[in-house]
This record gives C-alpha cells, sequence and structure tokens, in this order.
C-alpha cells in the first residue's frame, strides 16, 4: 500500500482555506478540487510499504512525534508545482515555525529508513495541496 506520514489540518483551518479559495475554484474548473477533508499536510511519502510494515511505522512514527512539540503555522498564498503551462499541484503555502516543522521531518524520515524504502530526499516545501 502507498503510504506517507501527514500532519492534521484543524477542521476549523479547512473550512476557511476552501472559502477563501471559492474564487480561484470557479476560476479554475479544470482541476481536480481536494474536498476540505482531504486536506493535509505532508510530511514524509513513503510510498509502497508492506502491509506487515504499518504497524512498526505507526510505533517507530508515535515515537517521533513524541519528541516534537506542536508547531504553529499560517496560511499563506497560492502556488503551483509542475510546469508553468500546465501545473500538476495547486497548493497554499505555509510560514511560522517552519524550522520547527522541518526538524520533525528530518527526524522522521531518519526513523523510517532503516524501516522503508524512501524516495530520494527533496527539499521540504511546506505546503497544503488543494487541487490536482
Amino acid at each position: 500500500m502507498r503510504l506517507f506520514l501527514a500532519g492534521v489540518v484543524p477542521d476549523a483551518v479547512k473550512q476557511t482555506l476552501h472559502a477563501q479559495l471559492e474564487p480561484v475554484r470557479a476560476a479554475t474548473r479544470q482541476a481536480r478540487w481536494l474536498p476540505p477533508e482531504s486536506v493535509h499536510l505532508t510530511l514524509v511519502f513513503l510510498g509502497s510499504v508492506p502491509d506487515a510494515s504499518v504497524p512498526l511505522l505507526q510505533s517507530a512514527f508515535g515515537t517521533v512525534c513524541g519528541r516534537h512539540r506542536a508547531v504553529r503555522l499560517t496560511l499563506g498564498g497560492v502556488e503551483t508545482f509542475g510546469p508553468a503551462r500546465s501545473p500538476r499541484v495547486l497548493a497554499t503555502t505555509l510560514s511560522g515555525e517552519v524550522e520547527a516543522l522541518q526538524a520533525l521531518v528530518t527526524d522522521a524520515r531518519r526513523t523510517a529508513e532503516p524501516l522503508v524504502a524512501l524516495e530520494p530526499e527533496r527539499p521540504f516545501r511546506p505546503h497544503l495541496t488543494v487541487a490536482r
């Protein structure tokens, strides 16, 4: 199964984001918009993981999360990923305690590396995907 470690976005934030993006949604009909309940903050993409590894990963990530405090993030502007003429992703940027979030991501990747074959590391750009 394909898995990722993600941060939960509070429902109130999802609803605010959804409302703020209504004008963009109306002007961008060709995009596949994610429903608010699907919005999350991807921390580490794990890729294809054997079912038997899931409990071990859950336990390991529980330990990782216990070593870090909650972070405060702020919704920013809208950005795209992919080619400018046909972007693959529309997302909102996040700012705030990004260094603390990066420390969590680094810790989670280090913890996952001996357990699963991770995708090559890319620079972490905290964002919430809102459309594809």
